[in-house]
């Protein structure tokens, strides 16, 4: 007599990266487009797969493995489901890095891509030398900014759009009272122009804020 075993598997999250350049229809915004139905024939023709590509690290990949969990992307992003019975912790941390595989992605991608320099720098008291690369966004569901209310809540893993700063360049992302600007000139004295005048009408927009500043390790400066 065969055995057979079935183990039944619930999805724990699902992300989408969703690029306004595929999804936009003309002038008007996907978030904007009219029906659901608009937006469910929009995004039955996309996939980031053909520009993006999405993995979990090292120590997100063991984790999943440890929880007999699987990771999938798909054309809307990646989905992560874990077996029923499986109890996830609650201060269980997964983390994903995004490769841009299109060449020509900076070219429809109208944001503020900051250029990244990679640094090494040798540390002779621990004689150990610590790579890092600058400017790399990154997002996460304890800082981003959320539209809506329940059922139809959206979280969006993008910060808050910040205020005006005196360092931002042209094509930055920013807030002035309710109202979405972006900039068309580098500042100081930077021109904008109005996107919504009211910001929560849109998505949070991946933007300059969302690079932190590196904080160096204890004891290095």
């Amino acid at each position: 007599m065969a055995e057979r075993i079935v183990i039944g598997y619930k999805r724990l999250f699902e992300v989408r990266l969703l690029h306004h350049y595929w999804l936009d229809e003309g002038a008007t915004l996907f978030d904007l487009l009219p029906s659901p139905a608009k937006k469910d024939k929009r995004l039955l023709t996309y996939d980031m797969r053909a520009f993006l590509h999405v993995a979990p690290t090292v120590s997100t990949a063991n984790m999943l493995k440890g929880m007999r969990g699987v990771f999938k992307e798909t054309a809307l992003g990646l989905v992560v489901a874990v077996p029923a019975a499986v109890v996830v912790p609650d201060d269980a941390v997964f983390e994903f890095a995004v490769t841009v595989l299109n060449p020509d992605f900076f070219n429809y991608t109208a944001l503020t891509l900051l250029e990244r320099k990679i640094y090494e720098l040798y540390h002779p008291v621990e004689k150990r030398t610590y790579r890092y690369k600058e400017n790399v966004p990154l997002f996460s569901n304890l800082t981003g900014d959320a539209r809506g209310v329940s059922p139809n809540r959206t979280l969006f893993l993008s910060a808050p759009i910040p205020a005006i700063t005196a360092v931002d360049t042209v094509e930055a992302l920013v807030l002035s009272g309710n109202a979405l600007l972006q900039l068309v000139s580098d500042q100081p004295g930077a021109l904008t122009q109005q996107l919504n005048a009211q910001a929560a009408n849109l998505p949070a927009f991946m933007h300059q804020g969302d690079a932190p500043v590196i904080v160096p390790p204890a004891g290095l400066v």
